[in-house]
């Protein structure tokens, strides 16, 4: 038994010389953004703080504190808090683009998408300008408050009240 597990390093070692396929841990590759460091990477997502310098020396990063924006660091998923999820890409209209590790692929129904890729969809067919649609929204505030008014007099009519009462809703939009 010993004499096997002795040898178990020198088998690893000549498979991998042989250019034999071995299971690749899996990660996660993050895109750096400006104002990252691995230590508030670390903070925000990976289990425990210490696991930055796993990270850090899988990707051979120099400077924690700092590093280069677009720098793609490749992540354990083991060290990660939560499990990295997976969608299909169900249906779609006009022109769409899927990024996966840099190479962009036009999508198609059914297609993977996993965290970190890029859906980038095509041009907007319609801007709208909030200006109008505020002007709009005011408009329509206006109304509803000329109707509640209305409301509330035809009400006070229909009851042959003496005095109409305005809704504390009503009153309370006028004092702003």
């Amino acid at each position: 038994m010993i004499g096997r597990l002795a040898a178990a390093p020198v088998f690893a070692a000549a498979a991998l010389a042989a250019g034999c396929a071995v299971a690749a841990e899996p990660v996660v590759v993050y895109d750096v953004k400006a104002g990252d460091s691995l230590y508030a990477l670390a903070g925000r997502y990976f289990i425990r703080l210490s696991d930055y310098r796993e990270v850090q020396r899988r990707n051979h990063v120099r400077q924690p504190r700092r590093m280069p924006v677009g720098l793609k660091l490749e992540v354990p998923t083991r060290v990660l808090r939560t499990e990295p999820v997976e969608a299909r890409l169900g249906a779609f209209r006009g022109p769409v683009n899927v990024s996966t590790a840099g190479r962009a692929a036009a999508a198609s129904a059914g297609l993977l998408v996993r965290e970190g890729d890029h859906v980038a969809v095509g041009e907007a067919m319609l801007l709208l300008d909030p200006t109008a649609a505020h002007a709009n929204a005011q408009q329509l505030q206006l109304r509803l408050l000329r109707l509640e008014l209305v409301w509330a007099r035809l009400s006070a009519v229909a009851n042959h009240a003496q005095d109409m009462t305005i809704p504390d809703s009503v009153t309370a939009r006028l004092d702003n």
